[in-house]
C-alpha cells in the first residue's frame, strides 16, 4: 500500500495588530444619552459617590467590568471598593472625551510615576485594556529613562510586578556609572530586598559584558594591521627605491647625475668620480650609453617648438631687445 502524500501546509505571516478604532463625534454624542448611574468608591465599609449621574452607555462602552455589572447583572449602581475618587474621575473624563486628553485633563506623559501607577491599577480594575496599555507604556518609559526613587521601586513591586526587571535595569545603570549619584539609599534597599538585589546583580553583569564587548569591537576595529607585501614583478630586479604606488622599479631605468651611470641614484653613488674636478667628470665618465635622464631631456626638447629670436622695438632688428639696443 503506497503512502498517502499530503501537501505541506503553508503558514501565513502574522498580520499586524489592527489599529485602535476611535469613536467619531456622532457616535460619542450618542453615548452621552440615556440612563445614568452613580459610581461609588472608597473602602468596603465606607463607600461614597465619586461620580454622580455617569452615563451608562459611556461606562459600558469602555469598561468590561461596568458592562458586566450594569448590563449582565442589572445593577443600579457601580461600586468599586478599594478605588480612589481622583483616579476614577480622571478615567471617566477620559472616556467622555473619546479617549483623547483634553486641556482639562493632565496628560499621561506629565504624570508622576505614582499617578501613572494609580491610573494603571484602576484601568485594570475596570477592565479597560486600552488605557491600561497606555499607562503601562508611559510608566515603563519613565522608570527606564528617569532615575527611579526608592518609593517608585516599592510601588512597582507592589502594584506593577511586570516592571520589576525594568526598575532593576535602571538601578544597574546607576551602579555602573559611579560618581553620578549617591548610591547609599539604593545599596541599603538592595541589602534589605534580596530578591530585587539579585535582579540588579544580573542586570549589572549584563551591562558590564555588553560594554566590554563594545570596547573590544571598537579597539579591534582600530588596531594596527600588517601591511601586505607586494611580490616583485616578473623580469624586474630588486629596486633601490620604491615608486609611490609601492611597486618595485626597474633598476635599469635609474640614472646617476654624478657618475652618469645607469642603475642607481646620485645619493647611492660610490664612484670615486665625485672627488674629481667638475670639468673632468664628464670626460672621464665611462658608461655604456647616455643616461636615461639625458635621453628623456633630449626627447622633451626635440618635441618643444623652437623659440623665435627676439626683435628690438627700437631699431627693429633681430637678435636683441630694446633695453640692450646701442643704436642712436
Amino acid at each position: 500500500m503506497s503512502p498517502v502524500l499530503t501537501k505541506p501546509v503553508k503558514t501565513l505571516p502574522e498580520s499586524p495588530a489592527p489599529k485602535k478604532a476611535f469613536l467619531i463625534p456622532a457616535q460619542l454624542s450618542g453615548l452621552k444619552s440615556g440612563p445614568t448611574v452613580n459610581v461609588f468608591v472608597g473602602c468596603s465599609g465606607d463607600m461614597f459617590i465619586a461620580i454622580e449621574g455617569a452615563f451608562t452607555k459611556v461606562l459600558t462602552q469602555f469598561s468590561g467590568h461596568a458592562k458586566q455589572k450594569l448590563v449582565v447583572e442589572g445593577a443600579s449602581k457601580l461600586s468599586l471598593p478599594g478605588t480612589d475618587k481622583e483616579a476614577i474621575t480622571w478615567i471617566y473624563k477620559f472616556m467622555l472625551s473619546g479617549e483623547k486628553v483634553l486641556a482639562s485633563l493632565t496628560p499621561l506623559g506629565a504624570m508622576s510615576a505614582a499617578d501613572l501607577t494609580g491610573i494603571h491599577v484602576h484601568a485594570k480594575r475596570l477592565e479597560y485594556p486600552y488605557l491600561a496599555d497606555q499607562t503601562m507604556a508611559q510608566l515603563k518609559t519613565k522608570i527606564d529613562t528617569a532615575r527611579p526613587q526608592i518609593e517608585d521601586i516599592q510601588m512597582v513591586k507592589t502594584h506593577v510586578p511586570e516592571l520589576v526587571e525594568t526598575a532593576a535595569h535602571s538601578v544597574a545603570r546607576l551602579i555602573v556609572r559611579p560618581l553620578t549619584v549617591d548610591l547609599t539609599p539604593y545599596m541599603q534597599y538592595l541589602q534589605s530586598e534580596t530578591e530585587f538585589g539579585d535582579l540588579v546583580d544580573v542586570a549589572v553583569d549584563s551591562l558590564l559584558k555588553e560594554r566590554i564587548a563594545t570596547s573590544e569591537r571598537y579597539h579591534g576595529r582600530w588596531a594596527p594591521r600588517a601591511r601586505p607585501t607586494t611580490p616583485p614583478l616578473a623580469g624586474a630586479t630588486k629596486s633601490i627605491r620604491s615608486s609611490p604606488t609601492g611597486k618595485p622599479v626597474n633598476q635599469n631605468n635609474l640614472a646617476c647625475f654624478k657618475c652618469l651611470q645607469n642603475g642607481h641614484f646620485a645619493r647611492d653613488c660610490v664612484s670615486p668620480v665625485k672627488n674629481q674636478p667638475a670639468n673632468t667628470r664628464h670626460a672621464n665618465a665611462t658608461h655604456a650609453g647616455p643616461p636615461v635622464a639625458a635621453i628623456n631631456k633630449a626627447t622633451r626638447d626635440a618635441q618643444l617648438p623652437a623659440k623665435p629670436s627676439p626683435t628690438c622695438f627700437k631699431c627693429q632688428k633681430a637678435g636683441h631687445i630694446s633695453r640692450y639696443c646701442r643704436a642712436p
